[in-house]
C-alpha cells in the first residue's frame, strides 16, 4: 500500500474516565507503538492493547485502567530499524510482504524526521554546520559558546561579563565569601547561597574600601585588607539575599534589607511564599516599599507583645514620606500576646495593598490588624483581616512634631473586616479625623459596633467622614450600633451612602452636623434605626428604608420636609429634612418636637412657625380636604403675603374666623399659624428659602 504524509505522534490530556485513545497514523505492528503516561513508558498487554493495525487512518489504544485526570497521554510510533524478512533464491515474492518491507522504510524516515524537528538546529547556511558538538555534562557547569564563537563548552557559573574567572571563584555561602582572597582586583565571585540550606546567592565583585558589612549586598573581605565584596548584576533586592529562609527569624533579614538601602528608598521583595516572623520589622526610611509575591504568608510566632511592621521615620519625631507594604497574609496561632500586624506612625502618602489574615488569623490580648497613628494621604486597598481589633485610629504620639494631630485624607477601598469583642473600626479618644473615606465594598463582620468613635478630649473639630457601601452583620452583642459617633468638639459633615444594617441598632450621633443618609437600609425590627438629638444640626434623609417595627429617636429635631413612608409603620420617611432647635433662625416649635409628616393643630391652637428674621416660602396642604395654599414670610419686614389660596380656607390676618391664619404677631415677636376652622386641622407644610437642601 502507499504511505501518506503523517506525523507519527498523538498527544492527549486524560480526564480520568476515558480508556480508549486514537492514533492517526499507519502502524504495522503493536510492538512498534510506544505509549507514555506523564512520560512513563507503559507495557503492552499489561497496561494497554492495540487495534487497527495496517490501516492508514490509524487505530486505537485501550488502557486497562483509565489514565488519571489531567495526565498527559502520548502515543508515538517507534519502528525497529531492522529488516526481519529474508527473501530466498527462487522463493516467493508476494506483494503483501514486499509492500510491508518498503512501507517500514518510509515509516522509519517519518519517525526520524519527527525527532529531527524536536532538536534545536543552526539556521540554514550557517558556517558552523557540521562542526558544533555538545561537550559531556559536568556537575556545576553550564553550557556556553566558546571565545571563538564556533563551538559549545562547559563553563563555571562564576563567569560574568566576558571574564573567565580563576579557580576558587565559586563559593558556597556568604561566610565563605568573606574569607575568599581577592587574587585579582575587580574579580567576580559567584556565591551559591546566603546560608547553608538557604537561597539568596549571587554575583559579587571585588571592590576597594572597607565598609560596614550589611549581611546581604556588602560583605567585608577579612583576608584581603582594604577590600570588600559588592553584590552586582541583580534585578531585585530580595530578603533571601540577607538570609531569609535559612534563619529562625526572617524579620532579621527584612531589617538588614531595609538598612542596606541607606535611607534612600527602594523596593524589597522575596523569592519565597512563606516567612517566619519572631521580632519587629522597622520600615523607617522614606519611599521604601515591601512588595511580596501574591500569596506570601507571614507566620508570626511572638514571645512577647509584637508589632510586625512598625512604619515610622528613623528619627522617631518627623513624618515618613511615601512607601508601601503589599501582598502579605498574616497568621498566628498565638493568643497570649498583643500583636499588631502594621502600625503606621506619622506617615504621608503611604500605601497598603492586599493585606490579609488567614486562619487561625490574629486574635488574643487586644491584637490589632491595622493601626493608624496620624498624618495624611494614606491609601488602603483590598484588605481582608480578622482580628480582635481589625482597624484602630489614634493620634500621633510624642515626640513627633505636632504630636496629637490626627488622620487626614485616609481612604479604605474594598475591605472585609472582622473584630471579636471590639468595634470593627475604632477611633480612639483624642483622634482628629479629617476626610476619612470608606469606599468600594465594605463588609464589616462581628464586633461590638461597626464604627465606634467616642471623643471627650479633642480640642479640634473633625470633618468630612464618608461611609459608603457598608454592611454590618453578625455582631457580637445586642446593643451596638453600625455607626456610633459622640464628639466633644463636633464632627462636621457625615455622609452615609448605600449602607445596610440589621440584627442590631443602626446609627447614633451626638454633636454631628450636616448628616446625610442616602440609600440607607435598616432591616430589622425592635431595634433603633436612627438616634440623633438637638446637638446635631441639619439631617437629610434620601432613598431610605427603615423596617416596620424599628424605632427612631429624633430629640430636638424639627421636620422641615418629608415624603411618604414606605409603610405606615416605618419610623422614618423615605426622604426628609430635619433641623435642630439650636438653629434659632430656623426654629419651628410646635409645643412638642415635630417628628411626623403632618402637623396636627387643635381648634384654636396657635403655634410658632418662624422667628423675627425668618424669610421663606410655605407650601401648605390641608388634609383631608386636599386644598393647597402658598404663603411668604417676609423676614424682618414682619409681613405675610398670601400668594395662593384656591379654596378660601386660609388668610394672613390673625383672628379671621373659619380660617387657618398665618401672620406676624407683634406681641410675641414671631410668625404664627392659628387654627380657627372649628375643628382639628391636619397640615403638611413644605418650607423653602430658609433651609439647605441636599
Amino acid at each position: 500500500m502507499s504511505v501518506t504524509v503523517q506525523t507519527p505522534v498523538n498527544s492527549y490530556t486524560a480526564n480520568g474516565v476515558t480508556t480508549v485513545f486514537n492514533f492517526t497514523f499507519l502502524l504495522l505492528s503493536a510492538a512498534d507503538l510506544d505509549v507514555y503516561i506523564d512520560g512513563v513508558l507503559q507495557t503492552l498487554t499489561a497496561d494497554y492493547s492495540v487495534s487497527g493495525l495496517e490501516i492508514n487512518a490509524g487505530g486505537t489504544v485501550t488502557f486497562v485502567t483509565a489514565p488519571a485526570n489531567g495526565a498527559n497521554v502520548v502515543l508515538q510510533r517507534n519502528s525497529d530499524i531492522a529488516r526481519a524478512t529474508d527473501y530466498q533464491n527462487n522463493g516467493d515474492m508476494l506483494s503483501t510482504v514486499v509492500n510491508k518491507d518498503f512501507d517500514r522504510l518510509w515509516l522509519a524516515m517519518q519517525e526520524i524526521l519527527y525527532k529531527y524537528q524536536l532538536a534545536p538546529s543552526l539556521i540554514p547556511g550557517s558556517p558552523l554546520a557540521g562542526n558544533v558538538r555538545l561537550p559531556d555534562p559536568e556537575v556545576g557547569k553550564y553550557l556556553r559558546w566558546n571565545a571563538l564563537e564556533n563551538n559549545l563548552e562547559n563553563a563555571d557559573p562564576g563567569f560574568y561579563s566576558g571574564t573567565v574567572l580563576p579557580a576558587g571563584s565559586i563559593v558556597n555561602t556568604f561566610a565563605d565569601l568573606a574569607i575568599t582572597p581577592a587574587t585579582t582586583a575587580g574579580m567576580i565571585v559567584y556565591t551559591k547561597q546566603h546560608t547553608s540550606g538557604g537561597i539568596g546567592g549571587g554575583y559579587f565583585q571585588d571592590t576597594a574600601g572597607t565598609i560596614t558589612n550589611n549581611g546581604g549586598t556588602l560583605i567585608n573581605n577579612s583576608v584581603t585588607a582594604g577590600r570588600h565584596w559588592a553584590a552586582i548584576n541583580y534585578n531585585d533586592l530580595t530578603v533571601e539575599m540577607f538570609g531569609a529562609g535559612a534563619i529562625s527569624d526572617d524579620a532579621v533579614a527584612f531589617n538588614l534589607a531595609i538598612a542596606s538601602l541607606g535611607g534612600n528608598g527602594g523596593t524589597i521583595t522575596g523569592e519565597k511564599l512563606s516567612y517566619t516572623i519572631r521580632s519587629q520589622i522597622n520600615l523607617n526610611a522614606n519611599y521604601t516599599s515591601i512588595t511580596m509575591k501574591k500569596g506570601t504568608f507571614f507566620n508570626v510566632v511572638p514571645a512577647a507583645d509584637l508589632v510586625v511592621f512598625k512604619v515610622e521615620q528613623s528619627t522617631g519625631s518627623t513624618v515618613l514620606f511615601g512607601g508601601s507594604i503589599e501582598n502579605i497574609i498574616f497568621s498566628s496561632s498565638d493568643t497570649t500576646y498583643k500583636k499588631t500586624a502594621i502600625k503606621l506612625i506619622d506617615t504621608s502618602g503611604f500605601v497598603l495593598r492586599g493585606i490579609r489574615s488567614h486562619s487561625p488569623h490574629w486574635y488574643g490580648a487586644g491584637s490589632i490588624g491595622l493601626h493608624l497613628l496620624g498624618r495624611e494621604l494614606c491609601s488602603i486597598y483590598d484588605t481582608y483581616f480578622f482580628a480582635t481589633r481589625a482597624v484602630v485610629f489614634s493620634p500621633i504620639p510624642a515626640p513627633h512634631v505636632a504630636s496629637g494631630i490626627g488622620n487626614d485624607q485616609i481612604n479604605f477601598h474594598n475591605a472585609y473586616l472582622l473584630s471579636v469583642g471590639n468595634p470593627v473600626v475604632e477611633i480612639e479618644d483624642g483622634t482628629s479625623i479629617t476626610n476619612l473615606n470608606f469606599t468600594g465594598y465594605q463588609s464589616w463582620i462581628g464586633g461590638t459596633y461597626g464604627l465606634y468613635w467616642v471623643d471627650t478630649t479633642s480640642s479640634d473639630v473633625s470633618f468630612d467622614v464618608n461611609l459608603s457601601n457598608i454592611r454590618w452583620e453578625q455582631p457580637d452583642n445586642n446593643t451596638g450600633y453600625a455607626v456610633y459617633i459622640s464628639h466633644t468638639q463636633g464632627v462636621r459633615t457625615l455622609r452615609i451612602l448605600n449602607c445596610y444594617a440589621s440584627e442590631r441598632n443602626g446609627i447614633y450621633c451626638r454633636n454631628v452636623d450636616f448628616i446625610k443618609l442616602d440609600g440607607y437600609s435598616f432591616a430589622t425590627t425592635a431595634k433603633e434605626a436612627l438616634n440623633v438629638d438637638s446637638t446635631c444640626q441639619e439631617l437629610s434623609i434620601a432613598n431610605t428604608f427603615t423596617q416596620t417595627g424599628s424605632t427612631a429617636t429624633l430629640g430636638g429635631q424639627q421636620l422641615i420636609y418629608a415624603s411618604s413612608k414606605v409603610t405606615t409603620g416605618s419610623p422614618l420617611p423615605t426622604n426628609a429634612t430635619y433641623s435642630s432647635t439650636s438653629l434659632a433662625s430656623y426654629e419651628f416649635s410646635v409645643g412638642a418636637t415635630l417628628t411626623g409628616e403632618v402637623l396636627t393643630l387643635a381648634d384654636t391652637q396657635v403655634v410658632k412657625i418662624g422667628n423675627t428674621d425668618t424669610l421663606e416660602e410655605l407650601k401648605i396642604a390641608y388634609y383631608p380636604i386636599g386644598i393647597l395654599a402658598t404663603f411668604e414670610l417676609n423676614g424682618t419686614n414682619h409681613t405675610v403675603n398670601e400668594v395662593r389660596d384656591a379654596g378660601g380656607f386660609f388668610s394672613n390676618t390673625v383672628g379671621t374666623p373659619n380660617s387657618i391664619n398665618i401672620y406676624w404677631s407683634a406681641a410675641n415677636s414671631q410668625y404664627e399659624i392659628q387654627n380657627l376652622r372649628g375643628a382639628q386641622a391636619r397640615l403638611r407644610i413644605v418650607r423653602s428659602g430658609g433651609h439647605i437642601f441636599w
